[in-house]
């Protein structure tokens, strides 16, 4: 599945027909504006303004609240965040309202989740989510704690003895060096995702959308490498036909092909 990039760092407006975010509790559908449930209005700032003086719409900044639903389960989403007023794209004696959501409850599901990922994982993520709309830096700390979770996961140890026989804590950096024999490729995307983590908690320099959508892009292809069944599957296959130069004795679920 390719990775809508441009769609997370989009505005909607109120009578669009999709904004193409998948929902994240069914995972099938995309969430779709409800007709007449949006308010919106200006910012004290810009009203004050507007009342003393005649201010180009392209300097207009509002506030709004409404509803989307799903597509597929009807789940119903709570938005809210601020609005621009802009020229229409194809008509620029027009304008139209286009809001740009700082919260949205539940938070869609921005890249998808394996099924059989283990729960506290698809946790962190949901929270991961749901900080993207308002908090770049505080979204990629949630991905650098699911790097910390996967590592768990995978039985990479948290704690190495020490010549002494005492025992002391690994570092992430640690963790993926030691993940790196298994899987070097992925370590490699691992290390991505915990330098951008370390650029969000004192890197001093603030995060945008984008660089969050970094994180979760790579975090995608780590995941569906390591849970998604067809990957696992196909990998399997490929291994044993590699192995027999050819035509292969087992299946790709252990038991032997009759001679």
């Amino acid at each position: 599945m390719t990775f809508e990039r441009a769609q997370w760092l989009a505005t909607f407006q109120a009578d669009d027909v999709d904004t193409g975010w998948r929902c994240s509790t069914c995972s099938r559908g995309t969430l779709l504006p409800i007709p007449g449930s949006f308010h919106e209005e200006a910012t004290r700032e810009t009203a004050q303004a507007q009342a003393t003086n005649c201010i180009p719409m392209s300097l207009y900044e509002g506030v709004f609240s409404g509803m989307l639903r799903c597509s597929a389960c009807a789940t119903p989403v709570a938005a809210s965040g601020s609005s621009l007023i802009k020229e229409h794209p194809s008509n620029d004696r027009a304008l139209v309202t286009t809001f740009s959501p700082s919260h949205l409850e539940p938070a869609p599901a921005i890249i998808r989740v394996p099924t059989n990922c283990p729960r506290s994982l698809a946790t962190e993520l949901e929270r991961a989510f749901a900080l993207y709309w308002n908090d770049a830096d505080a979204s990629a700390n949630r991905i650098r704690s699911c790097v910390e979770l996967l590592l768990t996961h995978l039985k990479i140890p948290k704690k190495a003895r020490t010549p002494k026989g005492d025992f002391r804590r690994l570092s992430l950096h640690q963790r993926i060096e030691r993940f790196a024999h298994r899987k070097p490729d992925l370590a490699k995307n691992l290390m991505a995702l915990k330098w951008l983590g370390n650029d969000a908690s004192h890197g001093g320099r603030c995060l945008r959308r984008e660089d969050t959508l970094d994180g979760f892009q790579i975090l995608e292809h780590v995941l569906a490498e390591l849970f998604d069944g067809n990957k696992a599957f196909l990998t399997k296959l490929t291994r044993q036909i590699n192995r027999a130069k050819g035509r292969r004795r087992k299946s790709p679920w252990g038991y032997l092909f009759d001679k």
